[in-house]
């Protein structure tokens, strides 16, 4: 009985399934207690909107701590607050976001594609470089006078590609007409994930 190491590999692209959402507010004032009541209508008034259009319900929001910090040059204050929220990726919400937001001062936002269920996903791709492995063991086996009987080791490496992730984060963050322009016209974006691994065959003569 004889061994043989065999490297496989695959990639496959996944659409995204999930949006995060991340909000900057900002409130101003003379006063810490101004700038802390004007950062927090504009949250308030973000919320509402989020809720009337696009059906967010405020619970679903995760918001950070809020942060309260004196301008000493311009003898005024300025309060920060920051949200998020993961939904279902939607194309079309991510255009209503963009004249959404605009209509609230002080307020920007940033978008991020993301895959659900990362692990099956990774499981997938793994079976399927195994099975790639397994294809170039029986191959060099036959040539050799051999079959595959077993496998004693398997290792992995992992690889995720998110170039086109990261194509339509810049536009989503564009101005309101180029973000619209270019969202109505393309797909949801893909990740690729790649996998390679490295498998030790068992092999032995043929019968």
């Amino acid at each position: 009985m004889g061994r043989i190491k065999v490297k496989g590999s695959a990639r496959m692209k996944f659409q995204a399934e999930l949006l995060e959402m991340n909000f900057t507010i900002q409130g101003s004032g003379k006063s810490s207690g101004t700038a802390i009541a004007d950062g927090k209508k504009k949250v308030e008034q973000l919320l509402l909107t989020m809720q009337e259009q696009l059906s967010l319900n405020p619970e679903s929001f995760r918001l950070e701590s809020d942060t309260v910090s004196e301008n000493y040059n311009r003898n005024s204050y300025t309060f920060v607050k920051k949200i998020s929220i993961v939904v279902k990726a939607d194309l079309s919400m991510l255009e209503q976001l963009t004249d959404l937001v605009s209509e609230i001062p002080d307020t920007t936002y940033s978008t991020n594609f993301k895959l659900d269920n990362v692990p099956e996903k990774e499981k997938t791709v793994i079976q399927r470089a195994f099975d790639d492995a397994r294809k170039k063991a029986d191959m060099i086996a036959s040539c050799s006078g051999q079959i595959v009987t077993g496998v004693d080791e398997i290792n992995y490496e992992y690889h995720a590609f998110t170039e086109e992730n990261e194509m339509l984060r810049g536009i989503a963050v564009a101005s309101g007409a180029v973000s619209q322009k270019f969202a109505s016209k393309l797909s949801l974006p893909e990740e690729e994930i790649s996998k390679e691994v490295n498998v030790i065959f068992l092999i032995e003569s043929k019968a």
